[in-house]
């Protein structure tokens, strides 16, 4: 039988909790973290072993229940908006957008979380992402500020876009997991990334790679590659700004 989604095996190997490699919010926001491409993604690797099961699963509930609330929208508003005059039309689709991401977003960085926790030895379940909802409000203001953000630097030129896409990639994270305000955690990812900007889009370009390969079999091979992403991604985090005790209970 495959041993695919087997319990993890013990790793004396694998950092700590209180390992000194795990950063703090003061620490990510100086500057004062160091690591690399190789070490982040073999400590993810060692840390899938027995994590896949749990994160596709939450993958999964996570695409179920924004399909059906994708349908509830089509079903309730789309009728409604093709009788309205322009301007009401308008306003009701970025009501219905903004509804599907009400639904979405905290259970994506509920499942961005299930990463964070399994990076620092804590233990997962696929109904932890459903957690966040009470940031709801400050993870929409802080999703909008961000996308403002990144669409203005695409229209500078492109460039500016491209590092601030890098640069907030962990708004929403600190958010939940700093309880931080949308500006301030703005402002905390970008000056975080912003020292190691070149060795963290690597980071992400290199994810990028492994996961258009895994997908070119159908698919399939993303089943162990799109998990060891979100690890990868928790342990990147955990290195940078460390992990509240909230976040770990």
């Amino acid at each position: 039988m495959s041993d695919i989604y087997a319990a993890p095996a013990a790793n004396l190997d694998l950092p700590r909790d209180d390992d000194p490699e795990a950063g703090s919010l003061e620490r990510g926001i100086a500057g004062d973290y160091t690591f690399t491409i190789g070490e982040v993604l073999k400590e993810a690797w060692a840390r899938s072993e027995g994590a896949k099961l749990t994160l596709n699963l939450a993958m999964l509930a996570y695409v179920v229940i924004y399909l059906a609330a994708a349908g509830i929208a089509e079903f309730a508003l789309t009728p409604l908006i093709e009788e309205q005059p322009l301007i009401i039309a308008i306003a009701l689709i970025i009501f219905q957008q903004l509804f599907l991401l009400a639904i979405a977003l905290p259970l994506a960085v509920g499942i961005f979380i299930l990463g964070v926790r399994r990076a620092a030895s804590a233990p997962i379940a696929v109904a932890q992402i459903f957690n966040h909802y009470h940031k709801l409000l400050s993870l929409l203001g802080a999703n909008i500020l961000m996308t403002i953000a990144i669409f203005i630097g695409f229209a500078l030129l492109v460039i500016p876009g491209i590092y601030l896409a890098i640069a907030l990639m962990f708004t929403l994270a600190l958010v939940v997991e700093k309880s931080l305000s949308p500006l301030a955690a703005l402002s905390a990812s970008r000056k975080a990334v912003h020292v190691r900007w070149f060795p963290i889009a690597g980071f992400c370009l290199v994810l990028m790679l492994i996961n258009a390969v895994a997908a070119i079999p159908l698919g399939i091979g993303l089943i162990w590659t799109v998990p060891f992403s979100v690890i990868a991604c928790g342990v990147l985090y955990r290195r940078i700004f460390g992990c509240e005790p909230e976040t770990l209970a």
